[in-house]
């Protein structure tokens, strides 16, 4: 330990998938395989989550909802404007939190008919993207928590491979959603 944080081990009970910096709060959050969300406080320099949003039994955290992932968090996102952290996961459904108060679930995204491999804001916009494995993508309105659009990527007409969906990214200030396969994609 060095006295700025560095040479913790922030440990999971299960390998972590996916890791969220929220840098305004000096909190990183961490999605684990067995669906667990944990969020680690960096400003005290301590070895231990400052509180569970979304874990398996038998832990003895602060629990915030039991509401969880049941299998694979794949991935997470923040947005500063709405306060919310997303998670995504290999169970087909968003969760949309707010890690900052007691009772912290907010809602599901539910309409992926395969896992989900990214979650992610649409810059200060109150809109998110997600896309799963077999190439849909959805853009929600996280104020109502509803789709107003989906996608579906003719995987098989662009790649020869027809490799699922493995990667998304947004680019706020060009309005670009981009898809990763074989190919990067730009919608």
């Amino acid at each position: 330990y060095d006295g700025y944080g560095r040479g913790h081990v922030l440990a999971n009970d299960a390998a972590v998938l996916a890791l969220q910096a929220i840098p305004r709060r000096g909190v990183v959050v961490a999605g684990a395989l067995d669906g667990s969300i944990l969020a680690w406080d960096l400003i005290g320099h301590t070895a231990s989550p400052a509180c569970v949003i979304s874990t398996r039994e038998g832990m003895n955290y602060r629990q915030l909802e039991p509401t969880q992932h049941a299998s694979g968090v794949t991935d997470l996102d923040y947005s500063d404007e709405y306060s919310f952290l997303l998670s995504a996961g290999c169970d087909r459904e968003a969760f949309v939190w707010n890690p900052f108060v007691q009772r912290g679930f907010v809602g599901v995204l539910k309409g992926h008919k395969a896992p989900l491999v990214g979650i992610k804001v649409m810059g200060s916009s109150p809109e998110v993207v997600t896309a799963d494995e077999a190439g849909v993508v959805k853009i929600w309105d996280i104020r109502t928590l509803r789709p107003l659009q989906s996608y579906t990527m003719s995987l098989e007409a662009a790649t020869a491979t027809q490799a699922p969906i493995s990667a998304l990214a947004t680019v706020a200030s060009y309005d670009r959603i981009l898809v990763g396969a074989d190919k990067v994609f730009a919608l």
